[in-house]
């Protein structure tokens, strides 16, 4: 689609301008992470286990809220690229648990820069009161459309 007609029809809707805002937000934190090596979504495990320590699957599952079939697979993945590990639960030696290795560590760190970097790009220009503004207003959109 040509770039001035999307412009037009994205600015019709708060709608559509936070999708097309959302999209290119991704699109633009997709890449970075590719530098990084890692997929879109799996920085969210990583983080997640680096505040919350050594977590079961199932307890991963339930924090970011994904199928556990998709958390096998982020597992697999992140652990064939030496950033997280799996051991066995010391309660329960049939139970796994799920942490991260000190390069997933460093990577939490990188994945955070690669976020600021790109508020910072999103709100270029912005004031710091704009800035609070805009995070404020869009809480509010979510917390409207969380309570229906």
């Amino acid at each position: 689609m040509n770039d001035s007609v999307e412009r037009t029809a994205v600015l019709e809707t708060i709608g559509g301008a936070l999708v097309a805002t959302a999209r290119q937000h991704r699109s633009i934190v997709a890449h970075k992470m590719a530098d990084l090596g890692i997929f879109p979504g799996q920085e969210f495990m990583l983080l997640e286990l680096r505040e919350q320590g050594r977590m079961s699957p199932s307890a991963l599952s339930a924090a970011l809220k994904i199928e556990p079939p998709t958390v096998t697979k982020m597992v697999r993945r992140l652990s064939a690229k030496g950033l997280v590990e799996r051991t066995k639960d010391p309660t329960d030696g049939r139970a796994v648990r799920v942490g991260l290795t000190p390069l997933g560590e460093d990577l939490c760190a990188k994945t955070e820069e690669l976020w600021t970097e790109a508020e910072a790009q999103m709100t270029q220009g912005f004031s710091e009161r704009e800035r609070f503004e805009a995070k404020d207003l869009l809480q509010r959109m979510f917390d409207n459309l969380l309570r229906g």
